[in-house]
């Protein structure tokens, strides 16, 4: 044990080679320790050959299997994400896949999109603007196999240097449990990572608990969770095979049986609006839960829904969710499509949070409309152009 202790405070750099199933942990004096990985499954494509982690500069140098090199940030340990006041610029999907033309396939970008996406993509490398991935990008990329697959991930790894935005349903957790806490005390649980963050282990939904332990030992353990979790999610964005859809349509079903019911239509816009609370409230209902459990909050079930209710104008991202539910409920012969759920989630927490969302038309006029009254501009342009001229 004292030996890894000793390993744990003196090294420098972590390299994984999952290739050959190698580890190596460069220490402050050049000498080299070197740990089995475990060679990869029989006939498993590893997207990553190279991911090598400087604990000094908190960069990590990534080496692909189709012979690409990046760069991307690592978390600090035991410190904030140092954001700096870096404006953060989160792109729906469709914007990505513009800015991934514009590396290999500029002759297919309008022309007057070239200069937008141009800025866009030097500011990222500098580091001047934060361009966070999130759990929807992944789940969007999946659609895709092959090359526009690997050009696509690779500008997104390249771009958002590391940065990811938190899942939103850990996001709203965050937001419900600090309006509880604030309302009825309870246990004063460890404050979540921000929602635009460097933290791998935000990505998704449930959270990697890092490996405990003594001293040293427990700072490297987290250090390594962070590497094999990064490493592993850009070996899955980068995989080129195709991955069939799953998706159901309960949940744009259930919308547009509301949005079409003579009951509904029959409300005032006022009540349409409390209503759309209601459902978003509905929504987290297991969060709540979670939140309740966890806190040890001594409130009763009825006094939860009040402090909630009364409480969606200051949580910024469920609130605007229930925004954004009224106004979708609101047009009543709306389509309702699959991917809604995703744009809800993600462009509406990136709209709570980012300093500029790119989003495509739809979303963009409702993402507005739903802004209404708010006392800052909203977020929420339609073209990279709109965003540059706001950077």
């Amino acid at each position: 044990m004292d030996s890894i202790l000793q390993l744990a405070r003196s090294v420098r750099r972590i390299t994984l080679r999952p290739k050959i199933g190698i580890a190596t942990f460069t220490k402050n004096d050049g000498s080299e320790h070197m740990l089995p990985l475990g060679p990869p499954a029989s006939g498993e494509r590893i997207n990553i050959v190279r991911f090598s982690y400087d604990l000094r500069g908190n960069l990590a140098e990534i080496e692909t299997a189709d012979g690409l090199s990046m760069e991307i940030e690592m978390p600090r340990p035991g410190q904030e994400p140092p954001i700096c006041g870096r404006p953060i610029v989160y792109l729906d999907q469709c914007h990505w896949s513009a800015l991934a033309n514009h590396q290999y396939r500029p002759e297919v970008v309008p022309e007057k999109d070239r200069a937008a996406a141009e800025k866009i993509t030097d500011m990222a490398l500098s580091g001047e603007i934060i361009i966070p991935f999130s759990a929807g990008h992944f789940l969007e990329t999946s659609a895709l196999y092959g090359v526009k697959r690997i050009n696509l991930a690779s500008t997104m790894i390249r771009l958002s240097r590391g940065w990811r935005m938190r899942h939103p349903v850990r996001i709203r957790m965050s937001e419900i449990r600090e309006v509880l806490t604030a309302e009825a005390g309870g246990v004063r649980l460890p404050d979540e990572t921000p929602a635009i963050t460097l933290d791998a282990t935000a990505l998704f939904q449930d959270r990697i608990e890092p490996q405990a332990g003594p001293g040293g030992f427990a700072a490297l353990g987290n250090m390594i969770d962070q590497i094999s979790t990064t490493q592993a999610h850009y070996d899955i964005l980068l995989d080129p095979d195709r991955v069939e859809s799953r998706r159901t349509s309960e949940w744009e079903d259930h919308l547009r049986g509301i949005s079409r019911d003579a009951e509904w239509r029959d409300l005032s816009k006022d009540r349409r609006r409390r209503a759309s609370g209601g459902l978003a409230l509905a929504d987290v209902i297991h969060e709540v839960m979670r939140v309740v459990s966890a806190s040890r909050i001594a409130l009763t079930p009825e006094e939860v829904t009040e402090v909630l209710v009364n409480s969606l104008a200051d949580m910024p991202f469920v609130g605007l969710y229930a925004d954004v539910l009224n106004a979708r409920l609101s047009k009543f012969e709306a389509k309702w499509e699959a991917n809604d759920l995703v744009d809800m989630l993600f462009l509406t927490s990136a709209a709570a949070y980012a300093d500029v969302v790119v989003g495509e038309r739809a979303a963009t006029n409702y993402l507005n409309e739903a802004w209404n009254g708010r006392k800052e501009a909203c977020p929420v342009v339609r073209t990279l152009g709109d965003a540059a001229d706001r950077l």
